[in-house]
């Protein structure tokens, strides 16, 4: 499999996979950060006879970009090789990368890089944390952009994990002339699977991708059910972004799955007080009241779904279906047309509108909905499909 690359000019109980939600800038050293971390903390202390059991140890920010002396030295000799000695810096690292990854075996475990490099093999934050371990070498600067794809999802017996997807952004080095600014500088842009489907998401910070590495650590020892160990990563995650909305979503999963749920309440009702709650976090929140017989409450926080952060409009199709399912069919059309509005070319959007309004018997609707999902469909199979179910619908209507 080969990698796609764009070369652009630019200016200077759900977990998530991949990738996730960040509404902190990283910096913990403000006086709001200090507070936010010191409340967290309050709320997620546990007994430590929880984690009596407790034998691995959570990697170091520096272990995880760690690359062997073999390893470093073979990507040094082919960044210096002759051969692409007249690319700019940014393309030689993307050469190389390139050829590394063409063998490359894309399976959902998090790796470090150098256990990704060794194994050739890893998940896309795997092999962005790779990427970023070569720049490094040489000085590249690299950023992060989340990417928002058709979900793929993986049940366990204790928890359903959703994934998504980052890709790179490697910066060429300019060197500025005496009393010159460089305002533009030209990028690449690296993405590890690449799909006609891939909807762009926000660019996120160094901090944001770092935190989200752990949190796929975390996500991994919940689905071994090894709770402990997997709060333990999340503090991790939690130190580096104390407000992020997915790593406290995924602290409150653990928190409830170590039995501690009254904790997990806590943590979700401040969580849900912050600015940009995610869909994912309010979704978790109002399952758990609702299991604990807090309905009213349940009912309450639902109504905020559609005022939760989202820019995957594949997640507001996923919400929305699930209130098709429970008759909620006012809130499901307005989450679906967030999902319209983000990305207007998704078919499984104008399909979801159709089955809600064939539900309530807006027949006339439903055909104009499923005649726009055909029209969208890019796949013949799916568009024989809506075709189909499009001829049911006028039976239906006949007098």
């Amino acid at each position: 499999m080969r990698l796609q690359i764009g070369a652009l000019l630019g200016a200077a109980l759900m977990l998530q996979g991949c990738a996730g939600h960040a509404t902190f800038t990283g910096n913990t050293d403000t006086v709001e950060a200090k507070h936010a971390k010191a409340q967290i903390e309050s709320l997620t202390t546990i007994p430590p006879t929880l984690l009596a059991a407790v034998s691995n140890r959570v990697p170091s920010e520096t272990e995880i970009f760690q690359l062997t002396p073999a390893q470093q030295a073979h990507f040094l000799a082919f960044y210096h090789s002759p051969t692409v000695a007249n690319l700019p810096d940014n393309k030689r690292l993307f050469r190389y990368i390139d050829n590394i990854f063409t063998n490359f075996s894309y399976l959902g475990q998090t790796y470090d890089a150098s256990t990704a490099l060794t194994l050739e093999s890893g998940n896309c934050i795997s092999l962005a944390i790779l990427t970023s371990a070569l720049a490094r070498l040489v000085n590249v600067d690299v950023a992060y952009q989340r990417v928002n794809v058709a979900p793929v999802y993986r049940r366990f017996v204790n928890v359903m994990t959703l994934s998504t997807h980052v890709r790179t952004h490697l910066y060429e080095t300019i060197e500025p002339a005496h009393n010159e600014l460089v305002v533009i500088r030209p990028r690449l842009i690296v993405d590890y699977y690449p799909q006609s489907s891939n909807i762009r998401g926000d660019m996120i910070s160094e901090a944001a991708f770092l935190s989200m590495y752990y949190r796929n650590l975390a996500s991994d020892a919940i689905i071994q059910r090894d709770y402990a160990y997997a709060y333990i990563i999340m503090q991790k995650a939690l130190s580096i972004l104390p407000s992020d909305q997915e790593n406290l979503n995924t602290m409150a999963v653990i928190l409830n799955k170590l039995g501690e749920t009254q904790q997990a309440l806590a943590l979700y009702a401040y969580a849900a007080n912050q600015n940009d709650v995610s869909l994912n976090l309010i979704a978790n929140y109002t399952d758990l009241l609702t299991k604990t017989g807090q309905k009213a409450r349940a009912d309450q926080f639902s109504e905020r779904l559609l005022r939760a952060h989202s820019d995957n409009p594949y997640q507001w199709i996923d919400a929305a279906e699930e209130r098709i399912a429970s008759g909620e069919h006012f809130i499901a059309r307005s989450m679906l047309q967030k999902a319209i509005d983000r990305a207007p070319y998704l078919h499984e959007a104008y399909f979801s509108l159709a089955k809600s309004y064939y539900l309530t018997q807006e027949l006339s609707k439903a055909d104009d909905a499923l005649t726009t999902a055909a029209q969208l469909s890019q796949l013949p199979e799916t568009e024989k499909l809506y075709t189909a179910k499009r001829a049911v619908l006028a039976l239906v209507e006949e007098p």
